[in-house]
Parts: C-alpha cells; structure tokens; sequence
C-alpha cells in the first residue's frame, strides 16, 4: 500500500476536465488539457480513454468549425475502439460521427 499508482486512469481525469472547460465555453483551454492528455496516453501507455479522448476533440473541432479534423478524430476513435474490442466507445464515436454527417445535409 506504500506504492500509488498516481497516473491510473489520468487521461480519464484530463478528459473529464477538458470536457467541462468547453462546457464552460473555454474551448481554447479545453484543447490545451486535451493536448496534455495525449502526451501522457504516449508516455504512460494508458490507453484506457484514448478513443473518448479522440472523440471529444473531434467535438471541440467541429465547434471551431474544424469539420474535416473534426470527421478524422471521430474515424480515429472508432478505429482505435474496433481495436481495443470496446465496443461502447465505439457506439459514442460513431454517433458523435454520424451526428456530423447529418448535420452536413
């Protein structure tokens, strides 16, 4: 019990944080959190968030109106999902991508 592991489920943290920094129309800070994030899913290994991370960038983008950058992080997060067998992040990414699709009609 001497030995904590700090860095479990930080990106979920980072993601949460990034999440409600948009909610709250900071947008630009929210993009930075999500960058920090990134780098610690590369340099811990903890992959566990990686597609939501996908996923809510993808949301931040389309809200700059980024929509192809938008489209390649929502593909990006069903991809990542297939291969990690998590099925339930799939769903998300591919509605947040399918929500993009209708909204282009």
């Amino acid at each position: 019990m001497d030995k904590i592991n700090f860095r479990i489920l930080w990106t979920a943290h980072l993601g949460h944080l990034a999440w409600a920094l948009a909610s709250a129309g900071k947008v630009g800070e929210a993009m930075d959190v999500l960058s920090k994030a990134f780098r610690a899913v590369d340099q811990y290994g903890e992959k566990a968030y990686e597609v939501e991370l996908h996923r809510l960038r993808g949301d931040l983008l389309w809200q700059r109106g980024a929509v192809k950058e938008a489209e390649i992080e929502f593909c990006r997060a069903v991809e990542i999902a297939r291969a990690q067998k998590a099925k339930s992040w799939e769903l998300r990414a591919a509605t947040s991508l399918a929500r993009l699709h209708a909204a282009r009609r």
